[in-house]
C-alpha cells in the first residue's frame, strides 16, 4: 500500500512539474489578430493612402514551447509582427509594396505573464494582457513624420491552460493595438 501511494505521488509531482513542457502554446495566430475586422477604407486624399509597408520591428520577443527558456508567454515574433502589421495596412488602404513612408513598432511593455497554473492577477479562470507598442512613421529619408504610443488590453476566460488563455488575451490585445494604430494612422493622414 505504501509503495502504491508514494508511486502515485510521485506521478502527481511529475506531471505537475513538467505541465509546462508538455502544454502546446505559441506566437499569437496572425489570423486571430487580423479577424472579424473591418477598417474603414483610406481614400486617395489621403497622405497615407497606399503609401505605407512595415519597417523596423523592435522588442517582439516571439514564443517558445520549451519552459527552460522562460520565454512561455505568447508573444508575436518581429517577423510575424511585420506580416500583421502589412495585412492590417492593407485591409486600411494604407499599405504600399514599395511606400515612401514606413511604421516602425516598438514594444514598450508586452503584459506577459508565463504563469503554468494561474492568470496575471492570479485568476486561474481569466487572464488579463496589456499591451503597448510605439509606432513612429518614417519617410525613406529617415525623417520623423509622426509617432504615437498605443496601450491596449486583452482579456479572455475560461478553463483552458493558462497559456492557452494568455495567447488568446495576446490576440485581443494585439487586434486592438492595430485597429487603434490604422485609425490612428488615416486620421493623422487625412489631418497633415
Amino acid at each position: 500500500m505504501t509503495i502504491r501511494i508514494f508511486s502515485t505521488f510521485i506521478l502527481a509531482i511529475s506531471l505537475l512539474t513538467l505541465h509546462g513542457c508538455v502544454t502546446i502554446t505559441g506566437e499569437p495566430r496572425e489570423e486571430m489578430i487580423v479577424q472579424d475586422v473591418e477598417y474603414d477604407k483610406a481614400t486617395p486624399d489621403n497622405r497615407f493612402y497606399q503609401s505605407l509597408r512595415a519597417g523596423e520591428m523592435s522588442g517582439f520577443s516571439g514564443t517558445s514551447i520549451i519552459i527552460l527558456t522562460f520565454n512561455t508567454s505568447p508573444n508575436l515574433s518581429a517577423e510575424r509582427a511585420g506580416a500583421v502589421i502589412n495585412r492590417a495596412l492593407d485591409e486600411a488602404n494604407l499599405f504600399g509594396e514599395n511606400g515612401q513612408y514606413k511604421v516602425n513598432a516598438e514594444v514598450i511593455s508586452d503584459g506577459s505573464c508565463g504563469e503554468l497554473f494561474s492568470g496575471c492577477d492570479g485568476n486561474i479562470y481569466r487572464v488579463t494582457r496589456e499591451v503597448s507598442v510605439k509606432y513612429t512613421v518614417q519617410d525613406n529619408e529617415g525623417n520623423l513624420v509622426a509617432s504615437r504610443v498605443i496601450t491596449t488590453d486583452g482579456t479572455w476566460a475560461n478553463f483552458d491552460t493558462t497559456l492557452l488563455k494568455e495567447r488568446r488575451a495576446a490576440e485581443i490585445a494585439y487586434k486592438n493595438n492595430l485597429v487603434e494604430m490604422i485609425s490612428y494612422l488615416k486620421e493623422f493622414g487625412q489631418n497633415h
